[in-house]
């Protein structure tokens, strides 16, 4: 039975963990893999290598000027349903466009590029991107095989795999240009 009991709260913790926002854990001993990504100060992360512009929340946080930070609960959305989101975004429907109309689902190279190696859960850089959950984000990029899986990146540890395109996942927003 002990066993059982174990195994029970071992299945649940990755869930339990997955599904939180937590401080960042960094080991210093690694150099930091996200300098090249700048705070605009504005609702928005400038990429300094790909000239990216990135939303500083994840879709359905919003960003508050006063502390420079993300509030709220991030969504979690379909494969389509993040394409769609993006289009909504811009179009004003819901979201927060930040004054720009070109907001799309990043591609698996582009949302792996925000990936902070010397950290997990999150692995992300939470200067520039806080609040971030430690959960799986849809990429654009589709299984160029198997047509009803797409990429993501799971922002636990960084790493990026398929998943069903039926399931629900997070979502970051880009746009090209700064």
């Amino acid at each position: 039975m002990r066993f059982l009991i174990n195994t029970f709260k071992m299945g649940l913790l990755p869930i339990l963990l997955l599904s939180s926002v937590a401080v960042a854990e960094c080991n210093n001993a690694i150099t930091a893999t996200t300098n090249h990504l700048i705070d605009n100060n504005n609702g928005t992360v400038g990429d300094l290598i790909t000239g990216l512009t990135w939303k500083k929340c994840s879709e359905g946080q919003n960003y508050n000027s006063d502390s420079n930070s993300c509030d709220g609960v991030a969504i979690t959305i379909s494969w389509q349903a993040a394409l769609q989101q993006a289009q909504a975004v811009n179009a004003g429907d819901t979201g927060e466009s930040l004054g720009q109309t070109n907001w799309r689902v990043p591609n698996i190279k582009e949302l792996s590029s925000i990936v902070e190696l010397s950290c997990s859960n999150p692995a992300v850089n939470e200067v520039v991107f806080p609040a971030t959950p430690s959960s799986y984000y849809w990429s654009s990029s589709p299984n160029p095989v198997i047509g009803n899986l797409a990429f993501v990146v799971i922002f636990y540890h960084g790493n990026n795999f398929f998943m069903d395109k039926s399931n629900i996942k997070s979502v970051r927003l880009v746009r090209s240009g700064q």
